[in-house]
């Protein structure tokens, strides 16, 4: 009799287990897949963050005036390409991305500079790597999804307790870039 629960007792525990070891292999599978995604993220803002240098480059010389702007984008890559904190640094991409596009909109108001073969060429470029760093995100949040939905449902929850793996942050547009645009406030002088 006392043989007969030792067996059912260790039949238990390797059941266990192994139910444990295939919950913990699936949710470190996700949790790596997060950061893969994370790092397709990072491949693309380092693109941009490569263009940055000639864009500045190109519209340096008819910016006089826009010298405020222009430093912002390169003080905001720089710091983007510094900081270890992933909350700090998905800010600051936004921050870039909406000064970019400032920058896009004053590039219209030259007719001259607009017309050269290299700021069309780094338009279309940025507006390349600006498509593919969406995508990049829209991939991200998806393993995101995943691996949050794993961490908080049962017996996955305990699991992860016990391994210590925790929900990842998505990648959320600010606030700024939620509000509906107003069209007309781009057309008034």
């Amino acid at each position: 009799m006392q043989s007969n629960f030792k067996m059912i007792f260790l039949g238990a525990f390797l059941v266990l287990t192994v139910i444990y070891v295939i919950i913990h292999n699936k949710l470190i599978r996700k949790r790596n897949a997060v950061s893969y995604a994370a790092g397709g993220v990072d491949v693309q803002l380092k693109k941009r963050h490569d263009l940055i240098p000639n864009i500045i480059a190109s519209v340096e010389r008819y910016f006089k005036h826009e010298e405020k702007l222009l430093k912002g984008i390169v003080s905001m890559r720089n710091q983007a390409m510094t900081t270890n904190d992933e909350d700090m640094k998905y800010k600051t991409e936004t921050t870039i991305s909406q000064l970019l596009d400032t920058l896009r909109v004053s590039i219209e108001a030259y007719p001259e500079l607009k017309s050269q073969e290299n700021i069309i060429h780094l338009q279309k470029s940025l507006s390349e790597v600006e498509t593919e760093i969406s995508a990049a995100r829209r991939a991200y949040n998806s393993r995101v999804l995943d691996l949050n939905n794993a961490v908080q449902v049962f017996p996955n929850s305990f699991v992860a307790a016990l391994s210590n793996i925790q929900k990842s942050a998505m990648f959320e547009a600010p606030s700024s870039e939620r509000k509906n645009v107003n069209v007309k406030d781009h057309f008034e002088a």
